[in-house]
């Protein structure tokens, strides 16, 4: 920690993304956004939390291009992905402990039994500051509190937590 230097030239925030997903998913994972296996199950994941947070900006009067940190002049929602930044950990935990509850189903293909077992991942209760909601309806929260914050309306805006193993082992 704090050794991630602008522009990142020692490559740290790589070799801990390496890291996190090897003792996620085992030695031999590598995240690759083309490759099949649970990687495919990622990507479905994290476009059903890229939807939940782009109904969230819109919702709270924000331009969903306009960015903090994503600066890709081709991507509209860069916005989108600053935001739903915070919830790519429940997505994954959310993965993890499907795989953890049922080895055999280990989201290798994309059937549809998979597809809604991962779309509940919208029904997940998550905590935000001292409530919890669906993942659904926290995005749309932790938006409203961005766009207060950018307004001058508050001095923090609210980020998500991770749910329950409780929560987890209702889906």
């Amino acid at each position: 920690m704090g050794k991630v230097r602008s522009g990142d030239p020692d490559n740290c925030e790589a070799q801990a993304a390496r890291a996190y997903w090897q003792r996620l998913f085992g030695r031999d994972f590598r995240r690759d956004r083309s490759a099949a296996g649970i990687n495919i199950a990622l990507n479905y994941c994290y476009a059903i939390v890229r939807a939940c947070v782009a109904r969230g900006i819109s919702g709270a009067g924000l331009h969903p291009s306009f960015s903090l940190h994503h600066k890709n002049p081709q991507n509209a929602l860069n916005l989108v992905d600053d935001l739903m930044e915070p919830f790519r950990p429940i997505a994954d935990y959310m993965l993890w402990h499907g795989r953890q509850k049922d080895s055999d189903s280990s989201y290798n293909e994309m059937t549809p039994q998979a597809k809604i077992a991962l779309a509940a991942v919208t029904n997940l209760v998550v905590p935000v500051e001292r409530e919890a909601s669906p993942l659904s309806l926290a995005a749309v929260k932790v938006c409203r509190s961005f766009a207060a914050y950018c307004q001058g309306q508050s001095d923090d805006f609210l980020t998500p937590g991770v749910p329950s193993p409780l929560d987890m082992a209702a889906l």
